[in-house]
C-alpha cells in the first residue's frame, strides 16, 4: 500500500516537472537552428521557410488553390504546444477555410476566423500536443485561391529532458531533476520499509541487512555491438541556414 502511494506521488511529481505552462511565442531559430521545412509545392519566392521566420512580411504559397497542399516543419527537439496561430494573408481571390494540423502523435481541424486566422488553445481545449514535427495540411479553400500564410507561431516550451540533436548525430536525454526525485523516491521506500519492519518486531533494533540484503558492488560488462541511431532522410524543397 505505502509503495503503491509513493509510486502515484512519483508519477505526480515527474508529472509535474514536465508539465509546460508557457503561452510564449517559441522563436524556431532560437529553439533550433538546424530546423527544416517542406512543402508539396511553393511559389517562387515564397517558399516554406517564410511562414516559420518570424517575419509576416515574406510569405508561404503552394502556388495552386491550395487544397491538399501540405506544409511541413522538422524539427530536432521535442516540444510541448499549449497553442498554435496561423496567420493568413488577406488576398481577394479567396481564403483558406479549414486546414488539419497535426503535431507527434496528434491531430486537429482548426476553421477560419473573421480574420482568416487559424487559432488552436490547448490550455481551453484541455490538452497539450508534443512532438518535434510539425504537419498542416489544407483541407477546403473557398473562392480562387487560398491566401499565402504569414506566419505560423508555436506556442508552448522545449519539453523538459531533451537536448537538440545535430543532424547526423546521436544523443540520448537526461533530466538531473528526476534523477534527483527519483532518489528522494527510493529514500522514501527505504525509510517506510524500516519503519514498518521496526514497528512490527517487539525487539529494539532491526535487522537490515534482512530488508535490504548484502550491498556488495558489481561490475556488469555487456556484450554485444554498438548500437545507431538510423535516420531516413527526405529532400526539402527549403531549408533554414
Amino acid at each position: 500500500m505505502i509503495i503503491t502511494v509513493i509510486t502515484v506521488l512519483s508519477f505526480f511529481i515527474f508529472d509535474i516537472c514536465l508539465s509546460c505552462d508557457s503561452m510564449k511565442v517559441l522563436d524556431i531559430s532560437k529553439v533550433d537552428d538546424n530546423w527544416l521545412c517542406s512543402a508539396t509545392s511553393s511559389l517562387e519566392l515564397m517558399e516554406c521557410q517564410f511562414a516559420f521566420d518570424g517575419n509576416r512580411h515574406t510569405l508561404w504559397h503552394p502556388g495552386h488553390t491550395g487544397e491538399n497542399a501540405m506544409l511541413i516543419l522538422n524539427l530536432n527537439v521535442d516540444l510541448v504546444l499549449n497553442g498554435l496561430k496561423i496567420y493568413q494573408y488577406d488576398w481577394i481571390t479567396g481564403l483558406a477555410t479549414e486546414v488539419e494540423v497535426e503535431f507527434g502523435d496528434s491531430k486537429v481541424r482548426l476553421t477560419a476566423n473573421r480574420k482568416r486566422e487559424f487559432i488552436w488553445n490547448g490550455k481551453l481545449a484541455g490538452r497539450q500536443m508534443k512532438g518535434r514535427r510539425l504537419l498542416i495540411r489544407i483541407l477546403n479553400v473557398k473562392g480562387g485561391g487560398m491566401g499565402p500564410f504569414k506566419d505560423v507561431q508555436l506556442i508552448g516550451c522545449i519539453e523538459e529532458g531533451t537536448t537538440q540533436i545535430p543532424p547526423g548525430g546521436d544523443i540520448f536525454p537526461t533530466s538531473d531533476v528526476m534523477l534527483i526525485l527519483l532518489g528522494i523516491v527510493m529514500i522514501i521506500i527505504m525509510c517506510c520499509c524500516v519503519g514498518a519492519c521496526c514497528m512490527g518486531m517487539k525487539r529494539k533494533t532491526c535487522n537490515l541487512r534482512g530488508i535490504i540484503g548484502d550491498l556488495k558492488v558489481r561490475t556488469v560488462r555487456f556484450k554485444g555491438s554498438s548500437s545507431h541511431l538510423s535516420t531516413s532522410s527526405h529532400t526539402s524543397h527549403a531549408s533554414h541556414n
